[in-house]
């Protein structure tokens, strides 16, 4: 969840840079200005290898994965898959799925995501059991949302959704997200 003071992640808070000036890599803070990865955002991304994706009428929102950082999996060991597109922080990079959004930059879903819809993690589905109320908005306009799987007693964060279903594991490069309008 980003805020005008920084960004949360599973309770911890790390500090915007306009705020709190920074801080050294080790410490997990921002290191650069949100500007310039904001101007990234707005201009276009694409991925070198092509994608044969594309949005379907039944598709919300898609995006191909690009990379997962090195601490993926032991975020993905508590229930958590943090998704991230293009260009994500240096500060999180590591924790980090990061993804491609189809192309086009910021890609935002065609509608609210709500319960009921589904979540299609490299072909695998899940049912989206709670939003929070700026999930929908982060994911179109940073490719950003935090994924509680499996963790009905986990408290709903603002960017943050729930989702059930099989054990999860961390996409492979190129594989697909999706989410898709409940059945």
């Amino acid at each position: 969840m980003w805020s005008t003071k920084g960004f949360f992640h599973d309770g911890k808070h790390i500090p915007s840079p306009a705020f709190d000036g920074g801080g050294s890599p080790g410490d997990r803070r921002l290191s650069r200005g949100w500007q310039g990865w904001y101007r990234a955002v707005e201009g276009t991304a694409s991925i070198s290898r092509g994608s044969a994706m594309a949005t379907t009428s039944g598709t919300l929102w898609n995006a191909v994965v690009l990379r997962s950082g090195k601490e993926t999996q032991d975020m993905l060991d508590t229930g958590v898959i943090v998704l991230f597109g293009e260009p994500v922080p240096d500060a999180l990079s590591d924790i980090c799925v990061v993804h491609n959004r189809d192309g086009r930059s910021p890609m935002s879903p065609k509608r609210q995501i709500v319960p009921g819809d589904v979540l299609n993690l490299a072909g695998t589905r899940y049912t989206i059991d709670e939003v929070g109320e700026v999930a929908t908005s982060n994911l179109g306009d940073l490719g950003h949302v935090v994924l509680y799987f499996n963790s009905p007693d986990q408290s709903l964060l603002a960017g943050a959704i729930k989702v059930s279903g099989p054990k999860p594991q961390v996409p492979d490069q190129g594989a697909i997200l999706a989410i898709e309008p409940a059945e």
